[in-house]
């Protein structure tokens, strides 16, 4: 433990520039650390080294996991309707997705996160919930086999109204704002690819 304990910082610093997220770069280092009480210390001539090695391949590991969700053009918008935070402009690249999602993934959604598969627009969607409120929706845009556009709403005017009790029901179809109306990126109008 002293040995990590003296090279966390720096552990820390590397995950971060690589992930762009603070919680993910946390989360790098933590594995890091069960994999350095397990690994043979007596054979590592070098314990920073390794550590910032077994740092990098982990961050490396998770940017390479989320860019295969991604098309190498795919984009993704935002709607907060400037009543919530969300980006302004349409990101485009899946590296620059894949960041963006792992810097909101834990920073963004704080607390007990509930996720709900629906149909928006007739494309397959998510409703997430913090603490059981709806947070946000999700419909993404596929070719099959990856993702070509991703349409976040976080604006809680747009956002679907539950039943009293919280349930939105199996199977729901959600309608989101028609192009025009701060709708989803060229290809993704009314949902549809």
């Amino acid at each position: 433990m002293e040995g990590f304990e003296a090279y966390r910082d720096r552990l820390l610093g590397a995950a971060y520039r690589m992930l762009g997220s603070r919680a993910e770069a946390e989360d790098v280092v933590q594995e890091a650390y069960l994999r350095w009480h397990q690994a043979d210390r007596e054979a590592i001539r070098n314990p920073e080294a390794w550590l910032v090695t077994a740092v990098t391949r982990l961050a490396i590991d998770r940017l390479r996991a989320l860019l295969g969700l991604f098309a190498p053009d795919a984009a993704w918008t935002a709607d907060g309707g400037g009543r919530v935070p969300a980006s302004r402009r349409v990101i485009v690249g899946a590296e620059r997705i894949a960041r963006l999602l792992l810097g909101l993934g834990k920073s963004f959604y704080r607390g007990e996160v509930t996720r709900e598969v629906v149909t928006i627009n007739g494309e397959a969607g998510l409703v997430v919930r913090v603490d059981g409120r709806i947070r946000s929706t999700i419909s993404i845009a596929t070719d099959g086999e990856r993702i070509l556009a991703g349409y976040t709403v976080v604006n809680p005017d747009k956002l679907p109204r539950p039943f009293p009790d919280g349930r939105l029901g199996r199977g729901t179809e959600l309608e989101q704002p028609a192009a025009g109306e701060s709708g989803p990126p060229p290809g993704m109008e009314n949902g549809k690819t």
